[in-house]
């Protein structure tokens, strides 16, 4: 808006419609989704074709802003359009003389995959696991590599960062012991994250210095029918 809005103001008044994936006009031919970037062009045969979105008001700290934030549950890649109607009051007395559209596509959610923290010291008692957490992410790739405890001499030292430590590939393949898996996060709700872990416990068993010592953490997302397949490049880790 060209002048701050009540968050009132605007309660009830703000509609959202999911349009079609085709137009109805639309060559069949034309077998893929229309593009909705004309908002002129539609009008109520094109809405009663739609289905009315579920708008949530996102309140800012100040309360009365030129922008404005809703939060809406919609397919990815679908249209939307929106539609503020005329009459709208704005701080100051000011009304909105006529009723404003757009229509916009929806974005994916922004892929994450990462550690929540930057490196560990694990105590020998209590628990070992290290967090992570995975948004719109279907399958995840763990691989934990345990530093041979007589070789550590030969790693530690260039390793610089404790958060993202530089390690040699050739030297890690010579002095590093893998164990590798394979999770799947697919069918979870879009734009979510979650939480999971990965348990240090069963590499610790036993009270042995063969037991304990440095680990290399690393995640990444695979295609399930590659995740046999090593990539290029197989770090950073995060150590623990």
């Amino acid at each position: 808006s060209s002048s701050p809005v009540a968050e009132k103001a605007l309660a009830g008044k703000v509609s959202a419609y999911l349009l079609p994936v085709r137009h109805p006009q639309q060559r069949k031919e034309d077998t893929g989704p229309y593009s909705w970037n004309d908002e002129s062009r539609i009008g109520k045969e094109i809405l009663a074709l739609s289905k009315p979105v579920s708008l949530s008001y996102v309140s800012s700290e100040e309360g009365g802003d030129t922008s404005h934030g809703f939060k809406f549950l919609a397919p990815v890649g679908r249209y939307i359009y929106v539609v503020v109607p005329d009459g709208v009051e704005g701080t100051g007395g000011y009304i909105s003389g006529k009723p404003y559209a757009v229509t916009f596509q929806v974005e994916p959610y922004r892929q994450a995959l990462t550690f929540l923290g930057k490196g560990a010291l694990l105590s020998l008692s209590g628990d070992k696991k290290v967090g992570f957490l995975v948004r719109d992410v279907d399958h995840v790739e763990i691989e934990i590599g345990r530093v041979l405890p007589n070789q550590l001499q030969h790693i530690a030292p260039t390793m610089w960062d404790f958060s993202k430590p530089y390690v040699n590939s050739s030297l890690a393949d010579q002095v590093v012991e893998r164990f590798i898996e394979v999770r799947d996060f697919s069918g979870k709700q879009p734009g979510k994250p979650t939480y999971d872990s990965i348990d240090l416990g069963r590499y610790l068993r036993g009270k042995t210095q063969t037991n304990q010592g440095l680990f290399l953490l690393r995640v990444r997302s695979v295609i399930p029918a590659e995740k046999n397949a090593l990539p290029p490049n197989r770090w950073p880790y995060n150590p623990v």
